[in-house]
């Protein structure tokens, strides 16, 4: 990668032979088409994780896709929020927009289904939790709940049948 991204995370595409990697230096998703036959990656798109004219300090955190493959989110520290995008058919991503989050989301997740994100601010201490509009990926604030001084890890799972 060029110098200065910091790549720091990374996500699988479920079906396409495509890496999305969360830059924590550069404030930007990569996309990388996997080479199966010798594990190459080849980087085919970087987008910024921040709104337009945005200069304040920022690092982006963790990132994950959709279970369907459809939306990818990445959080930005800094900004405090969850930046989310559309994935199309190819597996290039197109902003769908900030959902503001508690101070420094250093770490959330997905629940299995993926219709909810689970973030926690490690500033706040909080867990916020959002519905992920299955059309748009829009994310929707339903409630916060105390978790602790400082989350850093945030893991949801299914119970039960």
């Amino acid at each position: 990668p060029p110098e200065r991204l910091g790549p720091r995370h990374y996500c699988f595409h479920p079906t396409l032979d495509i890496a999305y990697f969360s830059n924590e230096q550069g404030c930007s998703v990569t996309a990388y088409r996997l080479d199966r036959a010798t594990g190459a990656l080849s980087a085919v798109q970087t987008i910024s994780t921040l709104p337009q004219g945005y200069t304040a300090r920022n690092t982006c955190s963790q990132i994950h896709l959709t279970p369907s493959g459809q939306f990818l989110y990445v959080g930005n520290r800094g900004h405090n929020s969850i930046a989310g995008f559309a994935v199309d058919p190819a597996g290039r991503l197109a902003p769908i927009g900030q959902a503001s989050t508690e101070p420094v989301p250093s770490a959330f997740c997905l629940e299995p289904v993926g219709h909810f994100v689970f973030a926690a601010g490690s500033a706040s201490g909080l867990l916020a939790c959002y519905r992920i509009n299955g059309e748009t990926g829009a994310l929707t604030p339903l409630a916060s709940h105390a978790a602790g001084q400082r989350p850093q890890a945030v893991l949801a799972t299914r119970l039960g049948g």
